[in-house]
């Protein structure tokens, strides 16, 4: 999680709909919570093969500055028997299947790696850095590989949830069933609220939820259905 790559470039809707999938392949599709760390070495690594064997190794992080986990990918000129490998920091490993938020995103974001990228990606020059996160993030492998995590432990169906049941503990809610950081409720609560255009504090006239969103011109209830002028 230190160093970037460029990659290719990926929108959020196709980097989503990767990680709703790798959420049913590693049959977690409508779980709320799930032990990270069981699925990667029960699911991921015996049954995912598009990236050659995944090992998987340990590590202990000896300085604030090194990474908590990586992913060397193995050459594809080795054909089926290249090895892909998951280099995780021995602690967060274990506060990951603790439930630790923070950890848990880790876990993660590497699963990005592993899902979205491969052996081809460019390391960033100094120069290539900078123009790459002003103007096309999008082929950014960390930013990908964010975006991944994002959606793969939180996403919009069961925000969806829990902001059309109880609104006002959104954020509390999320950060004790869903077990993820909170930075990351933030930022997932927010882009849900403004793509779907929800009005906090707009109750629905007819059912009393904060479930008003736009419709055109006009505020659309999203449980009861009425439709109301703005």
């Amino acid at each position: 999680m230190t160093s970037d790559h460029i990659v290719t470039f990926l929108r959020e809707e196709k980097i989503r709909e990767s990680a709703l999938a790798t959420r049913q392949f590693c049959r977690v599709a409508e779980k709320q919570y799930f032990d990270i760390c069981k699925i990667i070495a029960e699911e991921l690594i015996p049954n995912y093969k598009k990236k050659g064997q995944i090992k998987l190794k340990f590590f202990d992080r000896s300085s604030p500055s090194d990474s908590f986990a990586r992913v060397v990918f193995g050459d594809p000129k080795d054909g089926p028997q290249r090895t892909t490998t998951l280099h995780v920091d021995r602690l967060t490993w274990h506060q990951a299947a603790e439930g630790d938020g923070f950890s848990r995103f880790v876990m993660a974001h590497e699963i990005g790696h592993l899902i979205l990228h491969d052996f081809d990606a460019k390391a960033f020059s100094r120069t290539d850095q900078r123009v790459i996160k002003e103007f096309v993030k999008e082929m950014g492998a960390e930013w990908q590989a964010n975006i991944f995590a994002g959606y793969f432990l939180l996403p919009d169906d069961e925000i969806e949830k829990i902001l059309y049941t109880t609104p006002n503990d959104a954020m509390d809610i999320i950060l004790e069933i869903y077990k993820v950081d909170e930075r990351l409720a933030k930022e997932r609560l927010a882009e849900f609220r403004k793509l779907n255009r929800i009005y906090e504090g707009e109750i629905c006239p007819g059912c009393a939820n904060f479930t008003l969103k736009r419709n055109g011109t006009l505020l659309k209830c999203s449980i009861c259905g009425p439709i109301f002028g703005i």
